[in-house]
């Protein structure tokens, strides 16, 4: 788990976004087993930081924080086969969570 995980986003919202416009999350997972992500979704920025704990192919995702403010969310999420992806809680339509 431990790296840098990029949004690659599918086909289907590419061809719906004006070209002038992006997606941009990137998500920081440390040995500490903390992490942060880093949004600027549409010009609209956020970040959220907490633990993570990944078993077996289940990765659990605790927020401590959003936008600065405390955050109390809990998502799980499943690692692909290969362990190099993952569908963001929240986000499945967008795309997938990829290990760079």
């Amino acid at each position: 788990m431990v790296g840098t995980w990029k949004m690659v986003l599918a086909d289907t919202v590419k061809d719906k976004m004006p070209k002038d416009q992006k997606v941009d999350v990137v998500a920081e997972f440390k040995e500490d087993k903390t992490f942060t992500v880093k949004l600027d979704v549409l010009g609209n920025k956020d970040e959220v930081a907490g633990t993570y704990e990944l078993k077996d192919k289940t990765l659990t995702m605790n927020q401590t924080s959003e936008g600065g403010k405390p955050s109390k969310e809990t998502s799980t999420a499943t690692l692909s086969e290969d362990m190099k992806s993952f569908t963001a809680p929240g986000m499945e339509a967008m795309g997938k969570m990829v290990k760079q």
